[in-house]
């Protein structure tokens, strides 16, 4: 096999890993935001 081809493909696949991973940050984000404002709010309250 070429190194160049071998190359392009792994290329190609860190690409689609990324944006699968920024996907699924995307689809969590607003639960996390809910959750990081209580978080923040009880640390405020407390400290």
């Amino acid at each position: 096999m070429d190194v160049t081809k071998l190359n392009g493909r792994i290329e190609g696949a860190a690409m689609v890993l990324i944006l699968v991973i920024g996907l699924i940050h995307l689809i969590d984000a607003p639960g996390s935001f809910a959750d990081a404002t209580y978080k923040e709010s009880c640390f405020c309250w407390y400290s």
